[in-house]
């Protein structure tokens, strides 16, 4: 997901009083992170932790343990919430859905009928195409009708 797709995706999340957001992940998304929590008012910020990345593996999965939901694409965080039994949206473009279980604890996303999905590629030939499809209204409506 781009880090405009998650700023948009988080400023929709906000609306929702009762939601606070955990930015988590790896070294690799230090700056990712920053940009995404620094795009946002400080009034918002109250409601958006961005954790720290440079913890390592338990630290990160002490700061996953907070949150009720997860919201990644195919990655090393998607498969620690899958382990700590966290409810999940999962996002597919580059990677393969039918490969992950779930448990019956979250949905997957994923590019219906489109062509070169899933391929693996280190670089896209047609402009990330996948990622663009991902339905941030799927995720927000799902966030927001999930009961604990």
């Amino acid at each position: 997901m781009t880090v405009g797709q998650h700023i948009t995706l988080i400023k929709e999340m906000l609306k929702n009083d009762e939601l606070f957001i955990l930015l988590l992940g790896g070294r690799e998304d230090t700056d990712r992170n920053d940009r995404i929590y620094n795009s946002f008012a400080s009034e918002d910020r109250e409601r958006i932790i961005n954790t720290p990345t440079t913890h390592g593996i338990r630290k990160g999965a002490c700061y996953m343990q907070l949150s009720d939901i997860v919201v990644s694409g195919d990655s090393f965080g998607m498969h620690l919430a899958i382990a700590l039994q966290k409810y999940i949206i999962s996002w597919y473009g580059l990677s393969c859905h039918q490969e992950i279980e779930l448990y019956d604890r979250g949905i997957k996303l994923y590019p219906k009928d489109l062509a070169c999905s899933p391929c693996w590629k280190r670089v896209c030939p047609y402009n990330l195409e996948c990622i663009d499809m991902i339905d941030l209204n799927k995720i927000i409506e799902t966030v927001n009708n999930y009961k604990k």
